[in-house]
C-alpha cells in the first residue's frame, strides 16, 4: 500500500475517533444537565447549559434551557432574553418557551410585549392549562406594571446590601426603627421543613402595643394577616383577622407597621400588584375600626420582582426595604430610601365611661364638638361589654364631650387634646358624676410635651388656673400609671416588689418552687411568659445572639441550667393575657409555644397558680402542657 494512503487512512481513523468521543461527551452532559434542570436544580444546570450553548451556539434545546436558567437563577434577568429568542427560530422547541419569553419582558420592564407572549401562550395550551400556569395573573400584572411602574426611580437606589432570604432584617441599620421582627432562627426551625417555606415571624410595633403575622387561613387557602394589640391594662387580646380590604384569596404575607401600628406595610400578589409579591400600604382607624383601601407603594420600592419588608424609621426619614430583584433564589437585596410619612393621621385617644351607681351600664352615646365653634365631630357609643371607646382628632384643641343615657340625661366633660396626645388614654368620664376637666396625655411622652394639652383648657371655657394645674397633675400621674401598668410585668420591677415581700420557698425533687407566705398581703405576684424554644448549652450563644438581635429586648428573655437554655417572649400579669400571646406565636409558626408561670424569679407550674375555673378545658393548652 502506498505509504501516504496509508498516512491518510490513520488520520482520518483519528479523527472520526475524536469527533465520537467529542459528540459522546457533549451528549453525556447534557443528559446530565437536563436531569438537573428537570429536578430544578438551576443552579447546577445552568453552567454545564452555558457549556453546551458555547459549544452548540445555534442548537435550540441548549438555547431553550440555558435562557429559562438564566430567568430563574441569574440576577439579570435581561441576559435570557437572546437565548429564549434563538430557541424559538425551531418548531419543535416546547410550547413553554412563550411562557418564559413573556416573563422575561415582564421582569425587563417590557410589559406590552410580555402580554402578547403570554397571550400566545394561552391560545396554543388552552383556558385549562392556561390557569395552571397563572397568565391571567400575570398578564394584569403586566397592566399593572405599565400604570404604575416607573422604571427611571429605579436609579434612586443604593447599591444595596445582600442577605439571606431568613436574615435580610440584620441589614436594617435603625437607630429607632418603627418596630421589630421576631423570627425563628436556623437554630430553631424544624430540621422537617421544605426548603424555601416562609420563616415565621412576628412584627411588634415600636411602643410595644401592637402586633402583626402571616398566617394560613383554611378559608382563603392563603396566607392572611393578623392583628393582636394590648389593652389598657397591658394585656394582649385575642389575635383578630385584618379585612377583607386587605387580605385578599392571594397570599398576604411580612406585615410590618408604624411606631403605633396604625400604618400597615405589607406584601402580597393581590390587589394591583405588579408582578410577584409588592408591598402595599394601608392605615386603620381605631374608633371605627376599619382599613382604608390599600395602596400600592410603586417604584421604587416595587417592581416585576419580589418586594418585601418595609420598615421606616422613627423620625420618618428613611426606610429599609428588601427585593428578590437582582438577587439569586435564597438572598434578597436590602436597599434604604429616604422615605417620609405624608398620610396625616389623626390623634388618636382612648379610654372608658363609668357609672358608679350602674356598673352594669356600658353602651352610652357620645357626642363630641369643638368648644369654641360646637361643631359636632364625633357622635358614636361606647362598647356595650366595657364601655370602652376609641376617639380620633384631627386638629389640636378644646373639644366638649357629652354623655347621653336615658337615667341620667346629658352629662358633658371638657378634654384637652395636642399633638402628644396621640396614643393616650382619657380618665374614666363618669356618666353619673360632675362634670370634669381632663388633659390627654400620651403615653411614654414628656411632661413638657404633654403639658400642651392642658393648655388647651382655658380660662374662657369655665376653668381656672388652678383647675388647669390639678387637672395636669392628676392627669400626669395618671399617664405615669399607665406607663407604669405597661412595665409592671417585667422582672426588674417583680424584683424590686419581691424585697418587701416576707415568705420562704422550697425547691421540690421536681425542680419547681413552693412558697409559703407569711399573709396572703405577702404572696409575690405571678408572672407568665411563653417558652419559644430550648437549646443545649453548646448552641445557646448562638442561638441567643440571634435572637436578641431580632426582637425588642423588653420582650424576650432566658433561663440558664446545666443543660438547656430556654427562650420566652413577653412577660405577662395575668394567664389570659399569656394564652393569647401563646396562641399569636403558635398561628405565627412558633408550633412548640406553651405558656410557663414564674413567681419570685422561679419557675413554678401554672395549675398551682392559676384557679382552675380560669383554666380552659379540652383545650390543648392544657396545665400539664403549661408546666
Amino acid at each position: 500500500m502506498n505509504i501516504y494512503k496509508a498516512l491518510f487512512i490513520v488520520l482520518i481513523t483519528a479523527l472520526t475517533m475524536n469527533t465520537a468521543t467529542a459528540g459522546s461527551a457533549e451528549n453525556a452532559r447534557f443528559k446530565e444537565a437536563e436531569k438537573l434542570f428537570v429536578e430544578k436544580q438551576y443552579d447546577k444546570a445552568m453552567p454545564l447549559f452555558a457549556q453546551l450553548v458555547s459549544s452548540s451556539p445555534k442548537n435550540f434545546k441548549y438555547n431553550y434551557y440555558y435562557g429559562i436558567c438564566l430567568l430563574i437563577q441569574g440576577t439579570d434577568k435581561s441576559k435570557a432574553l437572546p437565548y429564549l429568542e434563538a430557541s424559538l427560530d425551531n418548531s419543535k422547541t416546547p410550547e413553554e418557551v412563550y411562557y418564559y419569553m413573556g416573563r422575561a419582558l415582564h421582569y425587563n420592564y417590557r410589559f406590552d410585549e410580555a402580554r402578547e407572549y403570554l397571550a400566545v401562550f394561552n391560545e396554543i395550551v388552552g383556558p385549562g392549562e392556561a390557569q395552571e400556569w397563572g397568565t391571567a395573573q400575570t398578564i394584569e400584572m403586566c397592566r399593572n406594571a405599565k400604570r404604575i411602574l416607573d422604571v427611571a426611580k429605579n436609579k434612586e437606589l443604593d447599591k444595596g446590601l445582600t442577605a439571606s432570604a431568613f436574615e435580610y432584617f440584620d441589614k436594617y441599620a435603625f437607630e429607632q426603627p418603627q418596630g421589630k421582627i421576631l423570627s425563628m432562627p436556623d437554630d430553631m426551625a424544624s430540621k422537617t421543613k421544605s426548603q424555601g417555606e416562609e420563616r415565621p415571624t412576628i412584627f411588634l410595633s415600636a411602643n410595644g402595643r401592637v402586633m402583626y403575622y402571616s398566617a394560613f387561613v383554611n378559608e382563603s387557602a392563603s396566607r392572611d394577616i393578623f392583628r393582636v394589640e394590648k389593652n389598657r391594662e397591658g394585656s394582649w387580646g385575642a389575635p383578630v383577622k385584618v379585612d377583607r380590604i386587605v387580605n385578599t384569596t392571594s397570599d398576604e404575607v411580612f406585615p410590618t407597621c408604624n411606631y403605633d401600628g396604625r400604618i400597615l406595610y405589607f406584601s402580597s400578589r393581590g390587589h394591583n400588584s405588579t408582578g410577584g409579591f409588592d408591598v402595599f400600604k394601608t392605615v386603620y382607624s381605631p374608633m371605627n375600626k376599619t382599613w382604608k383601601k390599600p395602596v400600592n407603594m410603586g417604584s421604587p420600592v416595587n417592581s416585576p420582582d419580589d418586594d418585601y419588608s418595609f420598615v421606616a424609621s422613627q423620625d420618618e426619614k428613611t426606610a429599609y426595604f428588601s427585593t428578590q430583584r437582582g438577587s439569586v433564589p435564597g438572598t434578597l437585596t436590602v436597599h434604604r430610601i429616604p422615605y417620609a410619612v405624608m398620610d396625616g393621621l389623626p390623634i388618636a385617644v382612648k379610654g372608658k365611661v363609668v357609672c358608679k351607681a350602674n356598673p352594669e351600664l356600658k353602651a352610652v352615646r357620645m357626642i363630641v364638638e369643638q368648644a369654641e365653634t360646637g361643631t359636632a365631630v364625633i357622635d358614636m357609643t361606647s362598647n356595650a361589654n366595657d364601655g370602652s371607646f376609641d376617639l380620633e382628632f384631627n386638629t389640636p384643641g378644646s373639644y366638649l364631650i357629652t354623655l347621653e343615657t336615658a337615667e341620667y340625661g346629658k352629662v358633658q366633660h371638657t378634654i384637652g387634646i395636642a399633638a402628644a396626645s396621640d396614643g393616650g388614654y382619657l380618665d374614666d368620664l363618669n356618666i353619673d358624676g360632675p362634670e370634669q376637666r381632663f388633659a390627654v396625655y400620651g403615653a411614654g411622652n414628656s411632661a413638657e410635651q404633654n403639658a400642651v394639652a392642658s393648655s388647651n383648657l382655658n380660662a374662657d371655657e369655665g376653668a381656672t388656673a388652678r383647675d388647669i394645674q390639678n387637672t395636669a397633675e392628676s392627669n400626669l400621674t395618671n399617664s405615669t400609671a399607665v406607663i407604669g401598668n405597661e412595665n409592671s410585668n417585667t422582672e426588674a420591677s417583680i424584683g424590686k416588689q419581691n424585697e418587701t415581700n416576707a415568705l420562704t420557698s422550697q425547691i421540690d425533687n421536681a425542680g419547681t418552687v413552693s412558697f409559703t407566705a407569711t399573709s396572703a398581703q405577702t404572696q409575690p405576684p405571678v408572672v407568665y411568659k411563653v417558652q419559644i424554644g430550648a437549646f443545649k448549652v453548646l448552641s445557646k450563644e448562638v442561638v441567643k445572639k440571634r435572637l436578641e438581635k431580632m426582637t425588642d429586648a423588653k420582650m424576650l428573655t432566658s433561663s440558664k441550667g446545666k443543660r438547656w437554655l430556654k427562650f420566652y417572649f413577653g412577660a405577662e400579669g395575668d394567664y389570659s393575657s399569656a394564652r393569647n400571646l401563646k396562641s399569636t406565636l403558635q398561628q405565627a409558626g412558633f408550633k412548640d409555644a406553651f405558656v410557663v408561670a414564674f413567681q419570685n424569679g422561679l419557675q413554678v407550674p401554672v395549675q398551682q397558680v392559676v384557679a382552675p375555673q380560669n383554666v380552659p378545658a379540652a383545650t390543648a393548652d392544657s396545665t400539664a402542657n403549661d408546666q
